[in-house]
């Protein structure tokens, strides 16, 4: 760097990100020659000022609501089905990431148990949600073997809360659907042949 000679002045700009969490009053301190590698004598007292106070708002918060979630009526076990849903930012401000996962359940009653429920499809989440912005998902999955009767599916959304939202009652939704058993096939071995006698170490035709 350039020396600095007696009476001259060097201005300098910084952009800082300020912290999510921060809110309230604070001060800014700068300190010049930290690691002190000027040799200032006994001139060192004015190498600190302080600024402030200033006031910093807490960010506004994003609200993530499942605003429409569609569910077919009806379903067959172990055959696919599609599900779409759709997210909105009601909230007073953006989602500072877009880093989130939706994760769809299928339950037996119309309580959501993430750890007794079945979980159908996990759905990641990379780009953020202004205020006022909606987005819709839509996949096909496949129902599992042998199901049989009336199931609740739920989506949940943000499921980590990786989201800056305060109000998590609208982060889920439910729809019902009736699961019809699929016939299942029945293998039957209808045969066998096989030779009477046969000589150790020798291989063995079977026809079945």
């Amino acid at each position: 760097s350039t020396p600095l000679g007696v009476d001259e002045v060097v201005f300098s700009d910084i952009s800082y990100q300020l912290p999510v969490e921060a809110n309230g009053r604070f001060f800014i301190f700068i300190n010049s020659d930290e690691t002190d590698v000027i040799y200032e004598h006994t001139d060192e007292s004015n190498n600190t000022v302080r600024e402030g106070p200033i006031v910093i708002s807490p960010y506004p918060p994003a609200d993530l609501a499942v605003t429409d979630f569609m569910v077919p009526d009806s379903s067959y076990s172990g055959q696919t089905l599609n599900i779409s849903w759709e997210i909105a930012n009601i909230g007073l401000g953006s989602s500072l990431t877009g880093n989130w996962m939706d994760k769809i359940y299928l339950s037996s009653d119309e309580q959501l148990n993430p750890y007794h429920d079945l979980l159908l499809k996990s759905y990641r989440h990379h780009q953020p949600l202004v205020q006022g912005e909606s987005r819709t998902q839509n996949i096909t999955l496949t129902l599992g073997d042998g199901l049989q009767g009336l199931f609740y599916v739920f989506i949940q959304t943000d499921v980590n809360q990786n989201i800056n939202d305060t109000i998590r009652a609208n982060n889920t939704a439910m729809g019902m659907m009736e699961v019809i058993l699929t016939p299942p096939p029945d293998l039957l071995i209808a045969g066998m042949d096989v030779i009477s006698e046969v000589v150790a170490g020798q291989p063995v035709s079977i026809a079945i």
